[in-house]
């Protein structure tokens, strides 16, 4: 992806009151990553990274795809009360075209916890009725 992209400085700003460095970037060169479900070959992406100055830490990333529409999704990244990970916490997305119209979108995440997996373990998918019984409460 990097030679085919183009990456620049967009400033500094400030996210959750600390500072960060902007990362600008933009596919300029076939194949993209990002292909379109309609059979378009390439749907070339460009967007921006909130680099935390102290740390390099992403807090904040910005998406945009879309030639004849427009995609963008903006997520916001957080640090769980009792975790030392960063992790999303918001993504909200807006989506236009002349066919669908606007539709906007927001994820909100919590309950956020670690687990761990050792080679051999067997997790079991919970089992539901239609009336929701069986479901655990967060």
């Amino acid at each position: 992806m990097l030679d085919r992209s183009t990456f620049q400085s967009g400033g500094r700003d400030r996210v959750n009151a600390e500072r960060v460095s902007r990362l600008n970037f933009k596919e300029t060169r076939s194949p993209t990553l990002i292909r379109d479900s309609d059979g378009t070959p390439d749907a070339p992406a460009e967007g921006t990274f909130w680099i935390r100055e102290s740390d390099g830490a992403v807090l904040m990333t910005w998406l945009h795809v879309g030639a004849g529409y427009r995609n963008d999704i903006r997520v916001r990244y957080c640090t769980p009360p009792g975790s030392r990970d960063l992790v999303p916490c918001t993504m909200n997305q807006r989506f236009v075209s002349a066919a669908t119209g606007r539709l906007s979108a927001e994820a909100k995440y919590s309950h956020v916890r670690r687990f761990s997996v050792e080679p051999g373990t067997v997790i079991k998918s919970p089992s539901f009725n239609e009336s929701g019984a069986g479901r655990r409460k967060p």
